[in-house]
C-alpha cells in the first residue's frame, strides 16, 4: 500500500494508508482507454495520458493453492460450487466466462468449451479443453438444474437466477476460510493461477498454455506461473545439466 500524500511538500502524512498499486493501475488503464478513444476520434488534440506509465507491482509468488489446500477446499462445497471449482482448476477459465456458460457452449463428445468473443477479456473467441471427469460433473449439474429450472445457463443461484461474480467470490472465500487456509487473496483468480502453475509444472509449453488461457500477451501469462523456491528446486533437480555431467563422469570411470 502507498501512504496517502507520501512525500507531499505541505500535507502531513497522517491520513493513513491509501490505494494499492493494483487499484491505481486499474484506474490508470481506464483513463488511458478513455483518452486513447478520444484521441482516435479526434475529440482531443493532446492526450494527457500519453506519457503516463503504470506503477510497478510486486509479483505475488504465493497466491496459488497447494495440492493439500485444494483437497481441503474441495471437501467443503455444495454440488454447484464443487463443479465450478473443479472446472476452474481443470480449464483455467475466468470467473465471468464460467458464470456465463450455457449448455450449448460445451461439446460433451469432444470435451471442448467454446467461448465466444463477447465472453472473453480480449474479445477473441477460443476453445478450452476439459477432462472427462469434468464433463461428467457438468452433465450431472445440468440434469439437476433441469429438474427445477428452464434455462440453458449452467451455474445458477438457488432461485434459478444467473449467479453473480461477487456472490461467487464470497462463496469461494468462505470455503477457503472454512478449510483453515490463511494468507490467500481468495477470488476465482487463485484457481486460474493454480491451474496455470500446475499446467507448467506438468510440462505444458508456454504457447499452448497462452492459447488455452486466452492471454493476448505472453508477458501477462508469465505472471501467473511464478514458482516458489520448492518448485524451483524440483525443476532444477529434474532438468539440471548436472544429471548428464554425473552420468558422463561415472561412464568415464566405469
Amino acid at each position: 500500500m502507498t501512504p496517502r500524500y507520501d512525500g507531499h511538500k505541505y500535507i502531513r502524512n497522517d491520513q493513513g494508508i491509501g490505494l494499492s498499486e493494483t487499484t491505481i493501475n486499474i484506474r490508470l488503464r481506464v483513463y488511458c482507454a478513455m483518452f486513447n478513444f478520444l484521441e482516435r476520434e479526434d475529440f482531443i488534440e493532446v492526450n494527457p495520458m500519453s506519457g503516463v506509465r503504470l506503477l510497478k507491482q510486486d509479483i505475488d509468488l504465493t497466491n496459488c493453492f497447494t495440492d493439500n489446500e485444494v483437497k481441503e477446499v474441495l471437501r467443503q462445497p455444495n454440488q454447484r460450487d464443487y463443479v465450478a471449482m473443479i472446472l476452474l482448476l481443470d480449464s483455467g477459465i475466468r470467473a465471468n466466462e464460467l458464470l456465463s456458460l450455457r449448455t450449448g457452449d460445451v461439446d460433451f463428445q469432444t470435451r471442448f468449451i467454446t467461448l465466444g468473443g463477447e465472453k472473453n477479456k480480449n474479445r477473441k473467441p477460443r476453445i478450452v479443453p476439459i477432462s472427462a471427469h469434468t464433463v461428467k460433473l457438468l452433465l450431472q449439474l445440468i440434469n439437476e438444474n433441469k429438474k427445477h429450472f428452464s434455462t440453458e445457463r449452467i451455474f445458477l443461484s438457488s432461485y434459478g437466477e444467473p449467479l453473480g461474480q461477487n456472490h461467487f467470490n464470497k462463496r469461494l472465500k468462505y470455503y477457503v476460510e472454512n478449510a483453515g487456509i490463511k494468507d490467500k487473496k481468495v477470488t476465482a483468480h487463485v484457481y486460474r493461477h493454480t491451474w496455470a502453475k500446475n499446467m507448467t509444472l506438468n510440462g505444458c509449453d508456454s504457447f499452448t498454455l497462452q492459447k488455452m488461457g486466452g492471454w493476448s500477451d505472453i508477458r501477462t501469462m508469465r505472471r501467473y506461473i511464478q514458482m516458489d523456491t520448492e518448485d524451483l528446486r524440483k525443476s532444477h533437480d529434474t532438468f539440471s545439466y548436472h544429471t548428464f555431467v554425473v552420468y558422463a563422469f561415472h561412464s568415464r570411470n566405469a
